[in-house]
């Protein structure tokens, strides 16, 4: 699986939500996968960037308008 392919499964598996738990775990786990999302995003470069903004506006529209 190369990098990008990671980046895809991560995104489309992440709780975008998981801010919002009032679950440590699950908070914790949330947030632990955002930080090796934006690893990935880093390392990956543009494309990955903006896939990355693609999702975050599908969960988060309110934040691009």
């Amino acid at each position: 699986m190369t990098n990008f392919e990671l980046l895809k499964h991560l995104l489309e598996n992440h709780d975008w939500h998981y801010q919002f738990s009032d679950d440590h775990s699950k908070y914790k786990r949330g947030s632990e996968e955002r930080a090796a999302i934006l690893d990935l995003v880093r390392i990956i470069g543009k494309t990955a960037d903006e896939l990355f903004t693609s999702y975050h506006k599908r969960y988060f529209p309110e934040v691009y308008q």
